[in-house]
């Protein structure tokens, strides 16, 4: 048997604006794990813990893979794209799927459970057929999984999942690899090189983290699509978008310069654009996992789409990290983890 772990992930600045062309972000990896097994098997057979009671049965066609009942769409789709790219004559197999990047009772905490799927899938596809795919090519073979099935958005949960690391992402010209599907074999399209897309690897500064609070709540996605669409257009969203532009700029480069001060300058001016953007994304929940941060001498913010989910703190030491952790469950909000977090006093970085 093969066993997959990777990571889910977080925004640590640079949501929102990343959806638009040119525009940095940075994400992190979370030490909370998807697991992909994977085994030879007399059939084919899906098996996740999101439907416990559920064997999905799936067969190959000539141009894709059929389900009975088709409850994972982004599974066999991975599984069909991986196949097609390896040229491989397909073998059946048993894939199971176990997750600790939601609930107990399946409630989503938003730390991307859809991209960590897609890229444990396709890692462990490539290990059954004894196949070494490096990091580029998985977040590639990921992101032509989503496409395939009209998912939209940057795609930088992909990255930092396939990547397993910090990165300052700018996501590729998505219209023009839709023309690539459309023109190229997907051999040629993932061996080229993808316009405008930038995945740059970074390193935090080893006495700093980000901790991570859940807010209890799932994100009202729906009602902050329809206002990030009426905002699109206005003056004040392209504002946003050159203001974001310049702080994300600014962030990878004091992270580079292991810059503490700069980093959590950053972190506070994100926020406060988040919050002038739209009233919807930083909820009273998410207001007082910040509040309470701040409190203890830290700077916070929301990640991701905001209107729930997760909010994260920076912190430099470990009685910090303790009385905001406390101050947290105090206020019914769940610490998930921690990124980063090796505390140095005698560190050499800046602050």
């Amino acid at each position: 048997m093969i066993t997959v772990n990777v990571p889910g992930k977080l925004f640590i600045v640079g949501e929102y604006a990343v959806t638009s062309p040119h525009q940095p972000a940075i994400i992190a990896p979370v030490e909370r794990f998807l697991t992909a097994r994977i085994d030879d098997y007399h059939d084919n057979i899906i098996f996740s813990e999101q439907h416990k009671h559920t064997l999905v049965h799936f067969t190959r066609e000539k141009e894709q893979i059929s389900a009975t009942p088709n409850l994972y769409p982004l599974i066999t789709t991975a599984i069909h794209i991986t196949e097609s790219y390896l040229t491989i004559t397909p073998k059946p197999f048993r894939l199971d799927i176990s997750s600790d990047l939601d609930a107990p009772d399946g409630t989503k905490y938003g730390l991307g459970s859809s991209g960590a799927v897609t890229v444990a899938t396709i890692k462990a596809v490539g290990a059954f057929y004894g196949k070494t795919l490096d990091n580029l090519t998985v977040y590639k073979l990921a992101v032509l999984t989503h496409l395939s099935l009209n998912s939209v958005g940057s795609f930088g949960d992909i990255a930092t999942i396939a990547f397993g690391k910090l990165i300052a992402y700018t996501m590729c010209d998505i219209d023009w690899l839709k023309h690539q599907q459309h023109t190229c074999s997907i051999q040629e399209i993932i061996h080229q090189k993808w316009k405008d897309l930038s995945i740059e690897c970074l390193t935090l500064p080893k006495n700093l983290s980000f901790l991570i609070g859940w807010t209890g709540t799932p994100a009202s996605t729906e009602l902050l699509v329809k206002e990030m669409k009426k905002q699109k257009e206005s003056a004040l969203y392209q504002t946003f978008l050159m203001d974001n532009k310049d702080c994300t700029n600014q962030c990878i480069q004091a992270i580079k310069e292991q810059n503490i001060s700069v980093i959590k300058a950053c972190i506070q001016k994100n926020r406060n654009q988040l919050q002038q953007l739209s009233r919807y994304i930083e909820t009273p929940t998410l207001k007082t996992l910040c509040d309470i941060a701040e409190r203890y001498g830290s700077v916070a913010k929301t990640s991701g789409a905001g209107g729930g989910d997760c909010g994260i703190c920076l912190v430099e030491n470990v009685q910090q990290k303790e009385n905001i952790i406390s101050a947290w469950n105090q206020a019914a909000i769940l610490h998930l983890g921690e990124i980063g977090g090796n505390y140095d006093t005698a560190s050499q970085s800046k602050r």
